[in-house]
């Protein structure tokens, strides 16, 4: 299974290894371009690109189904059989980028990518807005595409993309790209907090196992205790106040 991109549209191809199974065009007037294939447990392809077309194809069951800004990323379903179920837009107000995607053990669909829109609402959120020019993002949808179960932004003020991304068996999502922003956000165990360079690379792990989530109560006892264990084990003090 790939995707390419000729002049102006998505090529999606399949073949079994002896002969070609399948071959189709995907796109609209405007340019698209793919930037991944997966195949689920069941055998469904998703195709995850970016589109300019302000008619790109969608089905009555998309997530958004009108272009929003310059770009918008797109995400597509096929089954095993090459029929399309399901066709989606997923953007805001500026430029969208996706440039990887994986699909978990439940068949939770993970797009990486970069962004320049303001608005896109948050879900699980690690940074709920953008934090200036474009930032990478994350976005989890459900297998039907049609439930945003994560999207976050990560990013500072500048310039900052995500590249690439893979899944461990813990649930964890690790996230590697490149960033201009000196502010971007660190986590006091950071191998390197502050940018060395014009251009540093970006990794980050984000946590989705449920480890942290409980009542209030339950979750502000493991962030104090995170934040004594961390300013102990660099010597610093750490200041409790109680509301």
């Amino acid at each position: 299974m790939g995707a390419a991109a000729d002049k102006n549209n998505v090529i999606l191809v399949r073949a079994d290894g002896t002969a070609l199974t399948f071959s189709t065009f995907l796109g609209s007037s405007g340019l698209e371009t793919a930037f991944g294939v997966e195949v689920d447990a069941n055998d469904n392809v998703f195709v995850v690109g970016v589109t300019q077309s302000s008619a790109f194809p969608t089905t009555g069951n998309a997530l958004q189904k009108d272009l929003q800004g310059p770009s918008d990323m797109f995400l597509m379903k096929f089954d095993g059989a090459a029929t399309l179920q399901v066709s989606t837009l997923f953007g805001g107000n500026r430029e969208d980028e996706p440039f990887r995607m994986a699909i978990d053990r439940q068949g939770s669909v993970y797009v990486v990518g970069t962004t320049g829109s303001t608005g896109i609402r948050p879900v699980d959120a690690v940074q709920p807005a953008n934090g200036g020019g474009r930032d990478l993002f994350l976005l989890k949808v459900s297998n039907a595409l049609d439930t945003v179960q994560m999207f976050t932004y990560l990013g500072g003020a500048a310039d900052d993309t995500g590249l690439s991304m893979a899944l461990d068996a813990n649930g964890r999502i690790i996230l590697s790209g490149r960033a201009i922003s000196t502010d971007l956000l660190t986590t006091g165990n950071a191998r390197q907090k502050t940018l060395a360079g014009g251009t540093d690379a970006i990794l980050a792990v984000i946590d989705t196992s449920g480890s942290m989530h409980g009542l209030p109560e339950q979750v502000a006892k493991a962030v104090v205790l995170e934040a004594l264990r961390t300013a102990h084990s660099e010597k610093r003090r750490c200041y409790l106040y109680a509301y």
